[in-house]
Order: C-alpha cells, then structure tokens, then sequence
C-alpha cells in the first residue's frame, strides 16, 4: 500500500469519524462527499445523496433564500456560522425537519472552490431554552403582575431588574431605570445615607436579609411614596454577594390613615388628660385644701388633746398636705404646668427639676424658640417626657444632656445619655418596647423625623426634627 492510499484511509477515518456532520459541495452546490455523521442526521445512505443539489437538505420554504445564500457566499468565501443569529433547520428524507447550527469554511483545489459545511443538531439545546425562556417568561409575567415592586441592585448601588409595579410607581419606564444608580436617582436626599447604610451592610455580608425596612422613594415627578421592604442578598454562581432583592410594597396611603389614627388617638388622650387634670385640680385639690384649711383652725385647741391625740392630728394634717401635693403633682403631669401659659422652654425646665438629684441634667436651647402651635408643644413635650422616663427606668444613667434648637422653621430635639444603651436593631427594640413606639408613633403624627444611634454600655443618642 502506497503512503498516498495510507493517508486517504487515514483522512477518510478521521472524516468520519467526528462528531460533528460534514457536508462538501462543489461550486454548482452538488454533494461530493458526506461523513458518517452528517448520514445519520439526515437519514440516507452515501450513494444517495453524492451529486445530489445541497437543497434537498433544505427544507422547502428556505430552498430559494437558501440557494441566493449559496450563490452569494460562493462569490465571497469565508470562514464564518451560518445564519448567524436566524433559527436554521435542516430537513431529513422523511421530511421531518430539526434545528442546527451551521459554521461554513472553503478550499480551492486544482482552481476549483469546495465549500465545507459543519453542521450540528441542536435539537435538546432547543429544548432546554425553550424551557429556560418559558420559566423566564412565567418569571417575567409573575414580576409584572405582582402588586409588589421588586428590584434588583448591583454591588455599585446601580438597578439591574425592576418590574412594571416598580416602573409604575417610580413613574418611570423600564429603560429610563436600569442601569441607574437607586440611591443617587431614586433615594430622597434626606434619608439616603440611612439606606445607603442598611445596603452597604449587606453586600459586606454582615446581614443577609432585612424585613420590614421602610423608607420612602423620589418619583419622577418630585412626589415620595413610603415603602415598606423585605431586603435579601444576592449570591452568584461562585455564592458571592453579587447584590440585593428588595420586595416592596406602597404603604403610602396606609400610614396616612395610621397617621390620622394617632392623631386622633393623641388628641384624644390629650383631652381626657387636661379634662382629669382640671377635675384634680379644681375639684379635688380645692376640697383637700378645704379640709387643711379647716384643720389649721383648730390648730390652737389641740394643746388641750393627749399627747397621742395630738400627734395623731399632726399625723393626719401631713397626710392630707402630702395628699395635696400628690394631686397637684398629678394634675401637673397629665396637662403640664407652665405649658400653656408659658411655652415649651418653661414647661421642659420644670420636668428637668423632677428628675432625681442623683442624675445631672444639661437642658440648653436657643433664643428663638418662641411660642409653637399648641399641638406640636405638646406633642414635643410629651415625646421628651417619654424619653426621661425610660432613660430612668432603663438606662442605668447618672447624666442626661437636652438640647432645642431652632433653625428657620424646623425645631430640632436631641436626647443623649450615658447610660447602658440598647442591643438589637431598632426594629427590634420598637417592636418590645412600648416606649419607643409610643415615641415614634407622635413623631410621626408631627410629621418629623427620628434617629437613634446606641451604643452598648455608651448611652443613646435620639434626634428628632419637626417642621413649625
């Protein structure tokens, strides 16, 4: 044997051997040659299709685009994928068609042009992105129709998926979102670093999930609605943070009413406390200090009582006194003194002085204070008086610092002391703590704003801001 018919078994071994189905035709698109493969794929024997026109593997609606592709691609050979981005299929001897993937390639031998296809069946690849695309499709159609915004953030804060509930709220289209960074675009400015913080803490890993967040987001035209959400990480195929879900929901209208409730609900407690506190005070304290006064009057008999009569009736009158200035002290805590007829200043110096001797309290203010409409002096008073009593039940403090300060048309509080300070997050903490949600509950029927900042065993620090 030759080394010439050595290397024609050798090629023609190695020729069929692939995996892939080799079709050669020549420059009039006849078949000279065909591989095992490209056989069974198609279903014939080799004599029938050996000068056979490449076409008849086409199947009958693409035979004459087919062939102008034929001719141009003979005018212009290249090494190139078929079709590139178009749904090929090829068509079998029964006449059943399947989908492939066709790269094309050429020789010249002898001055004549052979142009080689290598085809591929990719009817299971078909299938499972057909599946793929459906779940997608099913995914899509969940996202679009769910009441609940969902977006997905990248690890540089810039939105990568958002669904039309998103785009419908944010009065945005799709388009005009993604891509963007969320907490530069769609963040008020007031609140973003507190978002930007919450975020930051989970793609360092040190949350994987928050719920119940809510903050509120800038529409499109200038408007804020209050979202309530539910924050998960992110993982990518390697289980990296690769960013951050968030489910939300409107809850825009629901915290009006709830606002409008406490409203109510405080002024409604206000009423009842100043009709007791008037009740004390002019009904019961004045018919305790008629009996003290009627006492007093028969200060001078009592020399003529025993000795244990006589302190009997001493004993007596300082409990009515005590009684006395426990009902004034009542009265004066349910609507308090000085309020009303002095302002917020006064009324705050007067509850610093009911704060045992054993704890420091610094109240400063600025000049500007003035006189407030009556419902925010009181609602500030009140949240004050709520923030004392549990720094003295709570906080294990030895001093507490109060400062109010006016600027333009914003009163600002803020609350520091040194004591034992709270663990958890401060969702946590409303959720067990009456005190805390009674507080958040009047700023927010003030229309203010409120931040805690503890520390373990270095005190709390609560800053609230309301407009006058």
């Amino acid at each position: 044997m030759t080394d010439i018919q050595i290397q024609d078994q050798m090629f023609t071994a190695l020729f069929d051997s692939l995996a892939e189905g080799i079709v050669v035709i020549d420059e009039n698109g006849k078949i000279i040659m065909a591989n095992r493969r490209s056989l069974k794929l198609f279903g014939y024997e080799k004599g029938e299709l050996m000068g056979a026109d490449l076409e008849m593997l086409v199947p009958d609606r693409f035979k004459k685009k087919h062939e102008k592709h034929r001719e141009s691609y003979s005018e212009d050979p290249r090494m190139r994928a078929m079709g590139k981005g178009l749904d090929l299929y090829a068509r079998r001897k029964d006449g059943t068609e399947f989908p492939v993937e066709i790269s094309l390639s050429y020789t010249r031998s002898f001055d004549k042009m052979r142009i080689i296809a290598f085809i591929i069946d990719i009817t299971e690849r078909k299938k499972v992105e057909l599946t793929l695309r459906r779940e997608k499709e099913k995914a899509q159609l969940y996202l679009d129709i769910a009441t609940s915004i969902f977006v997905v953030v990248d690890m540089t804060g810039n939105v990568t998926l958002i669904n039309q509930k998103g785009c419908e709220i944010l009065g945005y289209k799709e388009k005009d979102i993604l891509g963007k960074n969320w907490f530069d675009n769609f963040v008020p400015a007031d609140v973003r670093e507190k978002v930007q913080h919450v975020f930051n803490q989970m793609i360092s890993g040190e949350l994987e999930k928050i719920e119940f967040f809510n903050n509120e987001v800038l529409r499109r035209n200038g408007s804020r609605r209050l979202i309530e959400w539910h924050n998960t990480i992110v993982r990518d195929e390697h289980n990296q943070i690769a960013g951050t879900l968030s489910s939300g929901i409107d809850i825009t209208k629901v915290s009006q009413i709830e606002k409008l409730q406490m409203e109510a609900l405080h002024h409604g407690q206000e009423n009842e406390r100043r009709r007791l506190a008037r009740e004390l005070h002019d009904g019961l304290v004045q018919t305790l200090s008629a009996v003290n006064i009627n006492l007093n009057v028969l200060e001078e008999g009592i020399e003529k009582l025993d000795k244990d009569e006589r302190n009997a009736y001493k004993k007596a009158l300082h409990f009515l006194k005590e009684a006395i200035k426990d009902t004034r002290n009542i009265s004066h805590d349910l609507m308090p003194y000085g309020l009303e007829l002095s302002g917020l200043v006064k009324a705050i110096q007067n509850l610093c002085k009911k704060v045992p001797e054993n704890i420091t309290v610094d109240f400063s203010y600025s000049d500007n204070i003035g006189r407030l409409n009556q419902h925010l002096e009181l609602g500030i008073y009140r949240i004050l008086q709520e923030l004392i009593n549990n720094i003295l039940k709570h906080a294990d403090a030895d001093a507490i610092k109060i400062a109010l300060f006016r600027y333009d048309e914003i009163i600002n509080l803020k609350v520091e002391d040194n004591g034992s300070g709270f663990s958890g997050t401060l969702d946590e903490v409303k959720l067990n703590g009456i005190g805390l949600r009674n507080i958040t509950t009047r700023v927010i029927s003030l229309n203010g704003k409120l931040d805690f900042e503890s520390r373990q065993r270095k005190g709390v620090r609560v800053h609230a801001v309301f407009p006058i």
